[in-house]
């Protein structure tokens, strides 16, 4: 992702230091905990301190300690897009869809500029089946950064598999011209040519 690893839908956080502690059985052992453990026994608020220890736990694997941090985050600050966000990355590992959408349509709320959080939303929303609404997220994210490369590989399929021909030729060649010879160009170029020859899909 940006934040996270899903590309090709298609193809392919007391007073004390030990208050701010993880609550799971398995504590992480990661020097880069001291530094944010001591900002938080300073100050339990510090949202950036909060999201830093979620998302090391997250990586750590202790899915349960992440979560308890990230809305020890949100409560700090409902309005930091970035604690959503963390929630989401959270739930995308403990593959709980419905709640991962959820969290992203909050940071996205809260920042409708907020790139990885839309090009993620657009991602969750296509592995749920829900294509339609995958398609208008990745509209307004291109509307914003027109560069993102999966999301424009993943609309201008969509768009090709709901025959909207025209619109679908306009993405493969803005696609292959961004990314002429990366690892997913000559499939972009291999549809751009069927739907110009006038061939069938």
């Amino acid at each position: 992702m940006s934040g996270r690893a899903r590309a090709l839908v298609f193809f392919a956080a007391a007073m004390m230091v030990a208050a701010c502690a993880p609550r799971t059985g398995n504590r992480v052992r990661d020097a880069r905990l001291d530094p944010t453990m001591e900002r938080l026994a300073r100050n339990p608020d510090d949202v950036e301190a909060r999201l830093s220890l979620a998302a090391t736990l997250r990586e750590a694997g202790d899915l349960e300690g992440a979560l308890v941090e990230a809305y020890k985050a949100v409560a700090s600050d409902a309005h930091s897009a970035r604690a959503h966000a963390e929630r989401a990355r959270i739930y995308f590992t403990r593959n709980m869809p419905d709640a991962e959408i959820a969290a992203w349509r909050s940071a996205i709320a809260i920042d409708p500029e907020f790139v990885d959080a839309r090009e993620n939303l657009g991602h969750a929303l296509l592995a749920a089946g829900e294509k339609v609404d995958a398609m208008a997220e990745y509209r307004q994210l291109l509307a914003i950064r027109p560069d993102v490369l999966p999301v424009l590989y993943n609309l201008a399929l969509l768009e090709t598999e709901a025959g909207n021909r025209l619109e679908a030729q306009r993405l493969w060649e803005q696609y292959v011209e961004l990314d002429p010879s990366g690892p997913w160009a000559e499939r972009a170029r291999a549809a751009l040519q069927i739907l110009t020859s006038g061939a069938p899909r």
